[in-house]
């Protein structure tokens, strides 16, 4: 028991170590984020035109000309709740909060209302990395994993593609949560329906950061994932009754972030929507940076957030060769959890930029769980 306990400090302590990593640049007076795309418009340009054709990446130019302003302006206003509302800096002034992608209440924008702009990005950024650290430490120790294994996941979740190449982004907003919403997902496929407050939560505080697609693809991620995970091994009634009870707790998480999805939903429907081309890297592309680093054009900085490396799939590989061994229980618990993963990822391999990063985001720890059940098993 001591022993464990040592293992447990020690991960947690690493976990902390690796989170701290995006405060190094700030030491130099520098700040994780990507400005580059800042750069290419007017009046900055050399010829004081803004151009759309430039080598700037779309994940510069989403943080840049997207994300930021809209960090700098809770930073400058936030502490103001109506200047919140609307921003006239903006297209001759246009709503604010209801646009749902300025984040004014997800947990991680909290730093940008208290401090100054560059160091509310380092510590936004730290938190993230922080909280799907540990997040994920603890899920897979729930689910049964030993501390260095359930620490391999951890590494894997919050060093992920998709959480340091677009750090502020809002699919990184939501990140950091999924390990706790996959733990109380599976906590109700085992019938423990006293789990539905905290699936509720946890699809609440991934929407508040990450926004309405958000929110639509846990709740389709969980229906999936309960499905697989019942399929063949009970009755129909009982796979309808604890899909219910998850649709219940997802009626609950829609009822705590009421607050931001209704003033989204009114700015809907009295707007109208122009179509912007949205990056999307060829499914090649895609597939390719699932084993190997992106080369150095824009188009790839897309399909890196989908980079997973040669060791997880490697192990993925490793657990289709050893589940058999498996008993079933937990055999299908990890069955459920590499199905979702594959859905999850097709969807993010077919969507355009912004949604594929949604799709995208509880794929590398749900396949880090299927290696480090395959390196476990080994």
């Amino acid at each position: 028991m001591m022993k464990r306990r040592f293992e447990d400090i020690a991960g947690v302590t690493l976990l902390i170590v690796c989170a701290l990593a995006p405060s190094l640049p700030a030491m130099r007076g520098e700040v994780p984020a990507r400005t580059d795309a800042i750069a290419e418009l007017a009046p900055w340009r050399a010829d004081g035109v803004a151009s759309s054709d430039s080598a700037v990446s779309s994940l510069d130019r989403l943080e840049g000309i997207t994300y930021l302003p809209a960090y700098a302006y809770i930073a400058e206003r936030g502490n103001s709740f109506s200047d919140l509302l609307w921003n006239p800096l903006e297209e001759r002034g246009r709503p604010f909060f209801a646009t749902w992608y300025t984040r004014c209440l997800s947990p991680f924008t909290l730093p940008f209302y208290i401090m100054p702009l560059g160091a509310a990005l380092t510590v936004s950024a730290v938190l993230k990395l922080l909280v799907a650290g540990l997040a994920a430490y603890y899920a897979a120790r729930r689910l049964a994993f030993h501390p260095p294994f359930a620490l391999a996941c951890a590494v894997a979740h919050q060093w992920s593609a998709g959480l340091l190449l677009a750090v502020h982004h809002p699919a990184a907003d939501a990140a950091p949560w999924f390990p706790l919403f996959l733990l109380a997902l599976e906590r109700i496929a085992l019938g423990q329906n006293r789990y539905w407050p905290f699936a509720a939560l946890f699809i609440a505080l991934p929407a508040l950061g990450g926004g309405a697609e958000t929110f639509v693809h846990l709740v389709l991620t969980g229906l999936v994932y309960i499905g697989v995970r019942l399929f063949r091994a009970v009755t129909p009634k009982t796979m309808f009754r604890t899909a219910g009870v998850f649709l219940g707790s997802a009626a609950a998480g829609l009822f705590m972030i009421a607050i931001q999805a209704y003033p989204y939903v009114e700015y809907l429907r009295n707007s109208y929507l122009l179509h912007s081309p949205d990056a999307q890297a060829s499914l090649i592309e895609n597939l390719a940076a699932l084993l190997l680093p992106t080369i150095d054009r824009p188009e790839s900085d897309v399909a890196g957030l989908f980079h997973l490396g040669p060791v997880l799939c490697l192990l993925l590989v490793f657990w289709f060769a050893l589940r058999r061994t498996q008993p079933g229980l937990f055999r299908r618990r990890i069955d459920s959890m590499v199905v979702t993963a594959g859905a999850c990822g097709l969807a993010a391999a077919l969507l355009p930029l912004a949604a594929a990063q949604t799709a995208w985001l509880g794929v590398p720890f749900l396949v880090a769980l299927a290696g480090a059940a395959a390196a476990e098993t080994w």
